[in-house]
């Protein structure tokens, strides 16, 4: 066994409980949605980064109804 399957087996069994926000970026399969999240969370606190998510997820659930989406000019007033 390898010094990093010691490793991840420690983690493992650790079993820390996950956060809303932990689950909700385990369910996203579109990398897309993994980016936008991912720069929300470095760009808000963590109590903010789970409604924010959901709130980007209202507006476009992916790249393409993004692009096509008002969303921007309606929060940013």
């Amino acid at each position: 066994m390898t010094n990093i399957d010691k490793v991840i087996e420690e983690l493992q069994k650790a079993k820390q409980p996950q956060s809303d926000f932990v689950k909700l970026m385990d369910s996203f399969k579109d990398p897309y949605l993994v980016l936008i999240a991912c720069i929300l969370s470095l760009r808000t606190n963590d109590k903010t980064t789970y409604p924010a998510t959901l709130r980007m997820l209202e507006l476009a659930e992916d790249a393409r109804t993004c692009q096509n989406s008002t969303g921007y000019d309606e929060y940013k007033n």
